[in-house]
């Protein structure tokens, strides 16, 4: 779609793309570097009552997760640019 845009409809939508470039930029930065850890357990019992072989069985299961955000300086540097209109972005810079 983008690859359809004229360059009047580029010029229309540049203050939008700034303005949101801008905002993208700053939650981006707030997340960098962010991480969360996370535990999770279950437990399980069942139990057969019999009178001549009564039976049991126990279950259990633990569980780790990691999870850190990995937001590259130069991809908010980009969209800061393209906020501050120092940067015009171009079909295919998402590719660099």
């Amino acid at each position: 779609m983008i690859g359809n845009l004229t360059f009047a409809d580029y010029l229309r939508g540049y203050p939008e793309v700034r303005a949101a470039s801008g905002d993208v930029a700053n939650q981006l930065s707030d997340l960098r570097g962010n991480k969360a850890d996370g535990n999770a357990g279950v437990a399980l019992a069942v139990t057969i009552p019999n009178e001549t072989l009564p039976l049991a069985f126990i279950t259990k299961a633990y569980g780790t997760a990691h999870v850190r955000a990995n937001v590259v300086q130069s991809d908010i540097d980009y969209l800061r640019g393209v906020a501050n209109g120092t940067v015009l972005p171009r079909p295919g810079d998402q590719n660099e």
